[in-house]
């Protein structure tokens, strides 16, 4: 699996606490117009986001199912819509984090969910 020692150019960039090392080299870097929000993007479909406070992105309503699965041993939250898209919410370190995948595998949410690490203190 790539480390972000493949892609140090995108360590640096980040501004983060934390950052995906899944595929690191092909991550697209963003800060979003809502303070403190920070997102990643693979392949124009997983949008990694780091939040500046507690959040909760989950989107809620009928139709959406939620089950909670492990990341690195700890909980996460999983919710798919009709639609099949898929978010993956949970805590690292007292931040908290997601992936989204419009059209993803879950295999691969949590693949790359188990590849964050952090960057920064």
């Amino acid at each position: 699996m790539p480390t972000l020692s493949n892609a140090p150019d995108k360590q640096a960039a980040w501004p983060g606490t934390f950052i995906p090392a899944h595929q690191a080299e092909a991550w697209q870097l963003q800060q979003t117009g809502n303070a403190g929000e920070l997102s990643a993007v693979l392949d124009d479909n997983y949008i990694f986001t780091e939040y500046g406070s507690s959040a909760t992105p989950m989107e809620s309503g009928d139709g959406v199912t939620y089950r909670y699965v492990a990341v690195n041993g700890a909980p996460a939250l999983l919710a798919e819509d009709k639609a099949g898209r898929l978010t993956l919410t949970w805590d690292q370190n007292g931040t908290t984090l997601s992936l989204h995948a419009p059209d993803g595998k879950e295999e691969t949410l949590l693949q790359i969910a188990g590849s964050v690490v952090q960057v920064a203190p």
